[in-house]
């Protein structure tokens, strides 16, 4: 019984009822490629109109350099690592604007607020 209905649900989705070992995944695939343009954008500040920021955090092994990256607003940042030549790069394509010490300091101290006492007061 349960074949039966496997067969009837191939034969009215032909993308099922096609020769090959992953019809399923070929289809997908050809639709993928057809209707969308899978190109990344120029940089995150075109796709959303935001200005980017960067933070230098440290180094590690004297090879890769580990940042905060933001979007729109410095406080909410993801932590990233890339060699050098790679961050320079990356901070060339989203045009980065980068943050200094007294910004950092800033940064930190909001977080501080927040992680032990109430925000928007001072200690």
């Amino acid at each position: 019984m349960q074949i039966k209905g496997l067969r009837a649900l191939a034969q009215r989705l032909p993308f099922l009822h096609r020769p090959g070992p992953w019809p399923l995944f070929d289809w997908c695939s050809e639709q993928m490629t057809q209707t969308h343009d899978m190109t990344p954008p120029a940089s995150a500040s075109e796709m959303g109109g935001l200005p980017c920021y960067v933070r230098v955090t440290g180094t590690l092994e004297q090879r890769f350099v580990a940042f905060e990256f933001a979007i729109g607003d410095p406080e909410l940042a993801v932590e990233l690592v890339l060699l050098f030549d790679q961050f320079h790069a990356f901070c060339a394509q989203h045009q980065a604007i980068h943050l200094d010490a007294e910004e950092g300091a800033r940064l930190d101290y909001e977080r501080l607020k927040w992680r032990f006492g109430a925000p928007g007061i001072d200690h």
